[in-house]
């Protein structure tokens, strides 16, 4: 089981590894839905901390997997049969999502640590084919195994105290692959490939607004023509179409060749903006439900209006990363962000489609100026 060649042309994702990316289109559904019931119950800020927890467990599985296969993926029978056993872990994650998100954490524990061990054999099988990089390859075959004990040990420590675990474990799980790297003596990753592979995260955290977009249209279809749904179908989907073309036009993978540091902050702060993508579903779910309800205060303008805002504001400090960005051009972004939020709730009075509407509009208008922008000058 080789190291892949790091400088190999036109490398993609292959089948299996998008059949793997499958099962976190139900945990990123089942996530946007538990955030969007807690908004709509008046319990906002709760499940806006429940739901950024949780997708952590989620969005790490994934990185764990995709890392490793960008280094050693040989596509193997062993390699398949052990990537299978890690999509039933992915499955049982996203299955006991509603009961982590209600205070159950056993179901949540017990199979992301199924789903890790694995990893473990696959790095031991890297460490054991690859003698000049076994270093590298136990220190994360070591590390994996040793938070995947204590995310179990964490189950009985009393529930005050192990929120404060979790956040322990989950610093030491982002250490890692930072200690792991140090150990090798080559560049094990390829880079082209994982800028694909965050972008095909991207593309299915989207999936949620796709479905809340669809599912708003077709409410609205139910008694003839409920114009204000249908604006929010419409709304909810250009403003996933922004993010679409903010992303993949202007967010790239230069910052990887920079250093090991910045190539850290760039994967881990990728974090931020699928999370928020994930969460913008959830927000469009609550518009649907403020409409049929005719209740929209507060909390139901910020879970439309902050979701975008922090994708936006992610985007941009990624891309501050690379060498040479324009820190004036970074502000910008940031404030465009802050007039997303500002502009959901001036919005508010006039219901939930005016203020879909209007985030939709400051964010076709940023997609806009950026394109407009990089006409004139190339620039980060």
């Amino acid at each position: 089981m080789p190291l892949r060649d790091h400088t190999e042309p036109h490398r993609a994702s292959t089948p299996l590894e998008l059949l793997f990316d499958l099962c976190f289109v139900v945990s990123a559904a089942i996530l946007a839905d538990e955030l969007a019931h807690a908004v709509s119950a008046g319990h906002g800020l709760d499940g806006a901390i429940r739901y950024s927890l949780l997708f952590v467990p989620v969005w790490w599985t994934w990185m764990l997997f995709s890392w490793f296969g960008s280094a050693f993926d040989n596509d193997d029978v062993t390699y398949r049969l052990l990537t299978l056993v890690q999509m039933l872990g992915a499955l049982g994650i996203a299955a006991s999502m509603p009961s982590a998100f209600h205070g159950n954490y056993v179901p949540l524990t017990l199979t992301y640590a199924a789903a890790r061990i694995p990893l473990v054999l696959l790095w031991t099988r890297g460490a054991r084919h690859h003698p000049a990089e076994r270093t590298f390859a136990m220190r994360y075959a070591k590390g994996i195994a040793g938070t995947t004990v204590l995310w179990v040990a964490l189950l009985a420590v009393p529930l005050p105290i192990r929120y404060v675990g979790f956040v322990v474990v989950i610093l030491l799980e982002l250490f890692v692959p930072q200690w792991a790297v140090k150990g090798g003596n080559r560049q094990a990753f390829h880079l082209g490939h994982i800028t694909e592979r965050y972008g095909l995260f991207t593309l299915i955290v989207l999936g949620e607004s796709i479905l809340a977009a669809t599912m708003a249209i077709e409410g609205s279809f139910e008694h003839g023509v409920t114009l204000p749904l249908l604006l929010i179908g419409i709304a909810v989907l250009v403003s996933a179409f922004a993010v679409w073309w903010l992303y993949f036009d202007f967010v790239d993978g230069r910052a990887l060749m920079s250093s090991n540091r910045v190539a850290f902050l760039w994967g881990y702060g990728h974090l931020l903006v699928f999370a928020a993508i994930g969460a913008m579903g959830a927000g469009a779910q609550v518009a649907v439900k403020a409409y049929e309800t005719h209740e929209f205060g507060l909390g139901a303008q910020l879970a439309m209006g902050l979701p975008a805002a922090v994708c936006v504001a992610a985007m941009a400090w990624i891309r501050s990363l690379s060498i040479g960005a324009s820190l004036f051009l970074t502000a910008v972004r940031m404030a465009s962000a802050v007039l997303i939020v500002l502009g959901a709730v001036l919005a508010g009075p006039g219901g939930p489609a005016a203020t879909a509407g209007v985030v939709a509009l400051v964010m076709v208008v940023h997609a806009a100026a950026e394109t407009v922008w990089r006409g004139l000058r190339i620039t980060p």
